[in-house]
């Protein structure tokens, strides 16, 4: 009898025909795999991508038309289908969406179609957007200036300084602000009729005291407006709310080119008015004694001239509670 002899991976791997054939083997095992792998199709999401919404290029940018509202979100998610090899190589930069205007042809509101390119250089993968339209309102935008009214109704004057104190008109403490360009669409712009900038607290004042005013927009009928639907260069100013004192002085001729000094004053026979009642900061009016007349040329008075018509000269920061126009000075 024959004795079986015992099997050997040794010898098995040693023959030169067997090594050959089972490297074949492997490789295309390998082959298949990878194969399947990479031509898998596949989906991948990328989820909040901006949407690119532009008047640029198209007729209503080329009409002045303006994007005014988008009344969903402006953000949108897509899905890449393809290939596995294709698909796992798109990345969120690759993508872009944009939305059709095509049929965008005057004011009003729209429902855009939206749609996906990519700068991928992959094949054979295909987009999917969602939503897939975007609505969107469309205007001419206006720009337009006003005047800023500084409004501080609810602050009072407090009721413990006695009456030559009072409460001025509010003032906004910069020039550059006392004016604003405001732009927005057409159909609002023809609403907006006044701009104020109104001062909300209900404080009572003793001194002069300055807050941070709100700007609010007003119709004709005074409605307040949407702030949000105009573009603004600037939502606050500093208003300033004045307490004033006021007090009545003397005024006071004077003379140039006189010979003796105060002789023209020892000549004065009388004026058409010798007190003024004026107003300004507390502690400008507290320093003023007296308002001085624009000079009299005492050349003319040694001439023979004895009536001289004059203005008050006010110093600055004093003002007048009542206009005053020439005043009349009679020598002797």
């Amino acid at each position: 009898m024959m004795k079986n002899k015992n099997f050997s991976f040794k010898k098995l791997f040693s023959n030169k025909r067997f090594s050959v054939i089972f490297s074949v083997v492997v490789a295309f095992v390998f082959w298949l795999a990878i194969t399947i792998d990479q031509t898998e199709v596949i989906n991948k999401s990328f989820a909040n991508i901006s949407v690119n919404i532009t008047t640029e290029g198209s007729f209503a940018g080329d009409m002045g038309l303006e994007v005014i509202k988008i009344e969903n979100e402006k953000n949108a998610t897509v899905t890449a289908y393809g290939p596995n090899s294709s698909v796992s190589a798109i990345e969120v930069s690759d993508i872009l969406i944009t939305a059709d205007l095509s049929e965008v042809t005057g004011a009003g509101s729209y429902t855009i179609p939206l749609s996906v390119t990519t700068t991928s250089k992959k094949t054979g993968v295909t987009f999917d957007v969602s939503p897939k339209t975007v609505n969107i309102t469309f205007d001419f935008v206006d720009t337009k200036e006003f005047e800023v009214v500084p409004v501080a109704k609810e602050i009072a004057l407090n009721s413990k300084l006695n009456t030559s104190f009072f409460k001025g008109e509010p003032v906004i403490n910069s020039v550059e602000f006392t004016k604003i360009v405001v732009k927005g669409p057409r159909a609002d712009m023809k609403l907006l009729n006044r701009v104020e900038a109104v001062v909300a607290s209900s404080d009572s004042i003793k001194e002069s005291k300055t807050y941070e005013a709100g700007i609010v927009l007003y119709d004709e009928s005074g409605k307040i407006l949407d702030n949000s639907k105009y573009t603004l260069p600037f939502e606050t100013v500093k208003v300033t709310v004045p307490v004033y004192k006021e007090r009545t002085v003397s005024i006071v001729p004077t003379f140039s080119n006189e010979d003796v000094k105060d002789e023209g004053n020892s000549k004065l026979k009388g004026m058409s008015l010798s007190k003024v009642t004026v107003y300004g900061l507390p502690d400008i009016v507290d320093d003023l004694d007296n308002i001085k007349l624009t000079p009299i040329d005492y050349r003319e008075y040694k001439a023979g001239k004895l009536i001289f018509e004059t203005k008050l000269s006010i110093p600055d920061g004093i003002y007048l509670k009542k206009e005053v126009g020439n005043i009349t000075v009679t020598l002797n």
